[in-house]
């Protein structure tokens, strides 16, 4: 079981190189977690056109994907998360708001979260990839 950070849902979408192995890895998982949060997020990212919408909903359909709420065993990790990480801290990773909610449902639920970019591999987050 895995978590998908939004980065890995816009890498998908936006057909980047690092999108067909985001694919196989969601296609040879047994489950996967997509927190609310990143959800939304994607439906924030305007400059990905309207089709992102109709995308979103057939990926988030696939049998093994699961949309997950933030529960509150995750608020504690998230709050650690943008003190450590997040922006302003000083910490490199410079996490935003966004990204402290995926750090706290893969840290809570102790999975590895899948992401594309450099700012969780500057956390104690595990990685997918």
């Amino acid at each position: 079981m895995i978590v998908v950070d939004t980065s890995a849902l816009a890498a998908i979408f936006r057909n980047e190189p690092v999108g067909s192995e985001i694919e196989r890895i969601l296609a040879s998982t047994l489950r996967s977690l997509v927190p609310v949060s990143c959800v939304v997020e994607f439906a924030l990212l305007r400059r990905m056109g309207p089709e992102r919408f109709d995308w979103l909903n057939h990926a988030l359909s696939r049998v093994n994907v699961e949309t997950v709420g933030i529960d509150p065993g995750a608020k504690d990790h998230a709050v650690e998360a943008a003190r450590r990480y997040g922006k302003g801290s000083g910490h490199p990773a410079q996490l935003n708001f966004g990204d402290c909610l995926s750090y706290a449902v893969a840290k809570s639920r102790a999975l590895p979260l899948l992401y594309v970019g450099d700012d969780f591999s500057q956390t104690d987050i595990d990685s997918v990839l």
